[in-house]
């Protein structure tokens, strides 16, 4: 930032009545955060659950995120993962037969699954919680994710799991209300190993 930058933001934050004080906070903001590709043979979206009482594991192999992330400026970072639901992988047929349908996750009609955060928090050493918001079915219902992050020159690798509760979300409300065959919480966890561009 020159000279002449400085002097203009210096001057907006007083016009916004900030503090000259958080200044060099405006230049983090401006400075945004860099992005990162993901290395798609080495990440994963699982999940785990019990079905009549059994364990019950799946993949959602068909996925795509937009990850913008510096731990070093978490106010910039904001992360957009979209999950094609259709795609399940289980070894429980009646889960690669029921998760699609209407009254789960409706593939059909809502083909994909949307996760976005923008609010991140540093838990100390490699540890930190993402604060953001699931989309299922037009349902949109607030979901934090705690995950390690360890960075090795470019290379990235995260991992994270969160316990989703299907009820607030729809999901087999019709069918299976009271969980008697279907837990109502399901852990989902996400592995990322990601290039930074």
């Amino acid at each position: 930032m020159n000279r002449r930058q400085i002097v203009s933001a210096a001057a907006l934050a007083l016009t916004a009545g900030i503090m000259p004080g958080s200044l060099a906070g405006v230049q983090a903001q401006g400075a945004g955060a860099p992005a990162w590709t993901v290395t798609a043979a080495q990440s994963s979206i699982s999940f785990a659950t019990r079905w009549d009482g059994n364990p019950v594991t799946g993949t959602f192999p068909d996925w795509t995120a937009d990850i913008r992330f510096d731990p070093r400026n978490l106010g910039a970072s904001r992360v957009r993962v979209e999950v094609r639901t259709g795609s399940v992988r289980s070894g429980t047929r009646e889960a690669v037969d029921n998760l699609p349908g209407p009254d789960w996750l409706a593939s059909r009609a809502f083909p994909t699954v949307t996760y976005e955060a923008s609010r991140f928090t540093a838990l100390g050493g490699n540890r930190y919680r993402a604060d953001g918001f699931i989309t299922v079915k037009g349902v949109r219902h607030r979901l934090t994710l705690p995950f390690t992050l360890d960075i090795a020159g470019t290379t990235a690798t995260m991992n994270g799991t969160a316990a989703l509760n299907r009820l607030p979300l729809r999901i087999g409300v019709e069918s299976d209300a009271a969980a008697e065959w279907v837990d109502r919480v399901t852990n989902v966890t996400v592995r990322v190993v990601a290039t930074r561009r």
